[in-house]
Order: structure tokens, then C-alpha cells, then sequence
């Protein structure tokens, strides 16, 4: 477990949402597969921010979705990600450092993946067993 990749514990692949969508959508795509998490991507599929459920319920604070793009509200500054060779410690450092839940997984700037706190937990309690 100690040397183990980022590969072996992320979700891959992820799903994505273009940063042209709008929230509605993200919102509802997040609703039917159960997550709180979406990378968000140009149209070629490169990664340019992350939009979370706590994102989202933003804007319904806020008066309803309307026409607002997901661009508008994703998180695109830091953008952290990792790639598929980086180890769990790596992974673990950019968790505390930035106060996250999600990474985005890449490869030459296209999302390959992703890697949630809950994802860390379930790999690391099936390993200590």
C-alpha cells in the first residue's frame, strides 16, 4: 500500500461535463450518478476547472440556475490534478494542502480519472485488512 498509484484507486473513467453546459444539467447528471464531483472540460476534453455539488447548490441559493454555464461557477483556480503514476502521498499532500475533496486524474491535459477523499478511505481500509 505504500507505494501504491493513484491509478489503482481512482475512478476512471470520469465522467465529465463541457464548461459550455449549464448547471441544470450538471446538476442533474450529478443527482442521477450519485456524485459530487464533475471535471470540467473544453470541447476537445481538456481539463479546465472542477465543478462540486456544493458549487451548484450556489446558485440555487441564490434564485435558481437560469441560464448560468457551468464555467461561471466551477472552481478553475487552483487547478489541481494528478496523473496516474503520481503515489497516494502525493495525493494525500494536495487533499490537506488545498482543502479538497476531488482530483481530477490527467494525462497530456485530458481527464483521464478521478480520485475522491471517499476513494482514498475505501482503498485504504480494503488494504488494512
Amino acid at each position: 500500500m505504500e507505494n501504491a498509484l493513484i491509478n489503482e484507486v481512482s475512478q476512471h473513467p470520469a465522467l465529465t461535463i463541457d464548461a459550455n453546459a449549464n448547471v441544470a444539467t450538471a446538476s442533474r447528471l450529478m443527482h442521477e450518478m450519485k456524485i459530487h464531483h464533475l471535471p470540467v472540460t473544453d470541447e476537445h476534453g481538456f481539463l479546465k476547472g472542477i465543478l462540486s455539488s456544493y458549487d451548484v447548490l450556489s446558485i440555487f441559493d441564490s434564485n435558481g440556475e437560469g441560464d448560468v454555464k457551468v464555467e461561471d461557477l466551477m472552481t478553475q483556480d487552483p487547478l489541481v490534478f494528478l496523473s496516474k503514476n503520481d503515489d497516494l502521498k502525493r495525493a494525500i499532500m494536495l487533499f490537506k494542502e488545498f482543502n479538497i475533496s476531488s482530483i481530477p486524474i490527467t494525462e497530456d491535459g485530458k481527464v483521464k480519472g478521478i480520485v475522491t477523499i471517499k476513494d482514498l478511505l475505501q482503498f485504504i481500509d480494503s488494504n488494512l485488512m
